[in-house]
Formats: structure tokens, sequence, C-alpha cells
């Protein structure tokens, strides 16, 4: 929900959560410390009658899934704008990732485009995006066996499969790369509907380059998602062979949120 602060009238967003895990206070505590216009600020956090409250600075704007609902508003938009909001994007990754932070749930709706002085979608100012909802988020390294959510489409393979201590900074840049993909091409990198499908292409098969989209920007996309494909199905490998395959897709991908927009950067 939407409330103010008493007394500045800050507007400002409240989360209640009834489950959590118990690394997220610690994220919160991480977050508070950071003074980043990429990142939403968290303003205050506490626990009451087992429910974690979450106050964190309102955004005023719009999210990408909402653009990449409206044809012909992403049109209008264009590449570069959505270069932009990576570029942008990637900075506040840099200082989350700095803090030990992993998001674990980069997504459309989850990033943010602040309104310029007109407040039309197109005259948007897309470096200027804000990275949100951070209840996902884990300690990196982390070593929990804890079972985490992941998002379907836009998960690693090393999320997908619960190998949650080989989770780092590349599994949220791999996020990263699909956002782009989907947002710059119109198109879901990965054409099915059924989850099971999904998830298959998503452990096994790279991504295809879109017929519109710039090799120059299809490069940065392809390493930010490389993944290994498994040479049998995961049923039937031990843990060990799975971590080897997992870890050869980490090692193609970018180590930093700083080497991916370096080459995104060139682009534009």
């Amino acid at each position: 929900c939407i409330g103010t602060v008493e007394g500045t009238g800050q507007k400002v967003s409240i989360k209640i959560l009834k489950r959590f895990g118990w690394q997220l206070p610690e994220v919160l505590s991480r977050l508070q410390q950071i003074d980043c216009k990429q990142i939403a600020k968290v303003i205050e956090f506490f626990v009451k009658d087992r429910c974690l409250y979450i106050v964190r600075e309102y955004v005023e704007g719009f999210d990408l899934k909402s653009v990449l609902e409206d044809r012909r508003l992403r049109r209008k938009i264009g590449w570069k704008k959505v270069v932009l909001a990576g570029i942008s994007l990637l900075k506040g990754l840099e200082v989350v990732h700095n803090a030990g932070i992993i998001h674990r749930d980069i997504k459309p709706s989850n990033v943010v485009v602040r309104f310029s002085g007109t407040g039309k979608y197109e005259d948007a100012d897309f470096s200027d995006i804000v990275l949100i909802d951070f209840e996902q988020a884990s300690l990196y390294p982390d070593v929990s066996e804890e079972k985490a959510p992941f998002a379907m489409l836009y998960s690693p393979p090393e999320m997908l499969m619960g190998f949650n201590y080989l989770v780092s900074p590349s599994s949220d840049l791999f996020s990263v790369g699909i956002l782009l993909f989907q947002l710059i091409s119109g198109e879901s990198p990965y054409p099915e509907s059924n989850p099971e499908f999904i998830m298959n292409l998503q452990l096994t098969y790279p991504i295809k380059k879109s017929l519109w989209m710039k090799d120059s920007i299809f490069q940065v996309i392809s390493r930010a998602t490389h993944k290994q494909g498994f040479r049998v199905s995961p049923s039937r490998m031990s843990n060990a062979e799975k971590e080897k395959y997992l870890v050869m897709g980490i090692d193609g991908r970018y180590k930093s949120a700083g080497e991916m927009r370096k080459e995104m950067e060139e682009i534009v």
C-alpha cells in the first residue's frame, strides 16, 4: 500500500510480509546503508506480530512490464532507450552486489522508470530507472539450503535447480539479459506457454537471435544468458554432475554488472 510519513508528507510504499526468509532482515539492513538513485531506498523495517513491515521510497513512474505489454509504446521508445535503461539498472546492481546482496527477482515489473516533467511515457528518461522489490533477495554467497522461489522465464539454471551456493552476481545478470531481449524484440526468448517446456528450454537451450535485433546487442544478451546444455536429463544426473554443467554455464557469463555495463555503453 501507499502512505505518507507524518511530519514530512513524504510518499512511501509499505509492504507487509507474513512469510519471509531468515536472510531478509539482514538484506534490508544493508539496503538501508545504500544511497543510490537506481535503488529504491529502504526507510524503515520492523517485525510486529510475526509480520515483517517494509517502508521504502515510493517511485513515481511506470514499470517496464507496462512497456512490454504495449506494443505501440515499445516501438515508440525504441532499442536505444531500452539499452539506456539496462545501463542504469546495471549501475544499481553494481552497488547492490558490492554490498553482498543478490536481487534474485529481476523482471520487468520490478524495474521502474521515473516519470519525466511531461508525464508522457515516450518522453521519460530511460537512463533514470529504479530497481524495487527486494523481498526475494539473498546474501552472497548464499550458504543456506532454504528452498527459494524463482521467476519463471527470468531465472538462470542454478536458481531453477535450487543450487543456492552457485547463485552469484552473474545470476542477476542472466535475468537482465532476458529482460533486455524481451523489451527490444517484443518476444519471449522461449516461445512456449507450458511451464515444463519453458523450464527445459531455460535449463538447456541458448537464446536465438531475434530477426530485428542488432548483432552488438545480441552479443551482450547472449553472454549474459550463457548456459551449458546438459548431456542428458538432469533428473538422471548426480548432484556433482549437475554442478559441473551449471558452473560451466556460469563461467561463460559476465562476472560483474560493471563488466556488462561497459560493453553496453559501447553500443550507444
